[in-house]
């Protein structure tokens, strides 16, 4: 698996489950900032785009 940092996935309980389950699963962790190798920022990237142009000719008090 590869995983992100997210409290969740360093949770006590997911880390005893997969220290329990060694033989079925390895875990890496991508580095704390790395959006080019995470997916769904790429994704977010275009949708918060999307979002401020859609936004922009709104209102002058409009921020993203």
């Amino acid at each position: 698996m590869v995983w992100d940092r997210l409290n969740a996935h360093r949770s006590r309980a997911t880390t005893d489950f997969i220290a329990a389950h060694v033989q079925d699963y390895a875990v890496a962790y991508l580095p704390a900032y790395a959006p080019e190798l995470n997916p769904e920022e790429q994704c977010n990237v275009v949708v918060k785009r999307a979002m401020a142009n859609a936004l922009s000719g709104l209102s002058p008090t409009c921020t993203v």
